[in-house]
C-alpha cells in the first residue's frame, strides 16, 4: 500500500526529531555551565540546569536521564567551589532543590517509559486484529487493476474504523466501503458511496 506525500514528510520530520532532540539536555547543561562561569554571581544557572534535567526525563532514556541529573547537580557543586559558596546556606539550598527534581525526573521517565510501552502493545493488539480482518486489496482482480493509498488522519495513524474489500460477483468487481462509527456499523451510503460497482469489459483502473 502507498504511502501519501504527507506521510513521508511527516516520517522525515520526525527522523529530524530524534536526531535533534536527544541532544536537547546536554546543550542546556552546557548553557547553565557557560552562564555560571561567564555572568555575574547574582545571575543563577539553576534554571537551565533544571530544565535540563526535566527534558530528559522526555527525550532520553532512563540512562540518560540520570547521567543528566548527576551532570546538572556536579555542574551545580563545581560552580559553589569555584566561586568559594561551600558555606551559602542559599547554594545548598539550591542544590538540594536540583537534587530533587533530578529524583523526580528519573520517576517520570520511568512513568513515561510505562505508559509508552503499554501503547505499543496494545497499538500491536488491534493492527493485528484488524489485519486478520482486513487483508490487503488484491492487486489485480478479474479485468480490474486495483491501487491503494491510504491517507491516516493522523500521522503516525495505521489503524482505522474502515472496513474495506474488492470483491469479484458474477456482475463484475465491486469495491465496497463502509464506514464504523460511535453509533455502530454504517448502514447506508457513507458520504458520496458506500460501493460501487464496476461492470465487466476492457480493464480499468480503480
Amino acid at each position: 500500500m502507498a504511502r501519501s506525500p504527507e506521510e513521508r514528510g511527516a516520517s522525515s520530520a520526525g527522523a529530524r526529531d530524534r536526531l535533534v532532540l536527544p541532544v536537547l539536555p546536554a546543550l542546556l547543561l552546557l548553557v547553565g555551565l557557560f552562564v555560571g562561569l561567564f555572568t555575574p554571581s547574582s545571575v543563577r544557572p539553576i534554571a537551565f540546569l533544571a530544565t535540563a534535567v526535566v527534558s530528559a526525563a522526555a527525550l532520553l532514556p532512563l540512562k540518560g536521564t540520570v547521567l543528566t541529573g548527576v551532570g546538572a547537580c556536579a555542574i551545580f557543586f563545581g560552580l559553589m567551589v569555584r566561586f568559594d559558596a561551600l558555606r551559602d546556606g542559599t547554594a545548598y539550598s539550591e542544590l538540594a532543590t536540583l537534587a530533587a527534581i533530578a529524583a523526580f525526573a528519573v520517576f517520570l521517565n520511568r512513568l513515561l517509559g510505562r505508559r509508552a510501552h503499554q501503547l505499543v502493545q496494545v497499538r500491536s493488539v488491534a493492527e493485528t486484529a484488524q489485519l486478520a480482518v482486513l487483508h490487503p486489496i488484491p492487486r489485480h482482480l478479474g479485468h480490474v487493476t486495483l491501487e491503494s493509498l491510504y491517507l491516516a488522519a493522523a500521522a503516525e495513524a495505521r489503524i482505522g474504523g474502515d472496513l474495506y474489500e474488492a470483491i469479484r460477483t458474477p456482475h463484475g468487481v465491486r469495491p465496497a466501503h463502509r464506514r464504523r462509527t460511535r453509533q455502530g456499523p454504517a448502514r447506508g451510503p457513507d458520504r458520496r458511496c458506500a460501493a460501487q460497482r464496476l461492470p465487466r469489459g476492457r480493464p480499468r483502473r480503480a
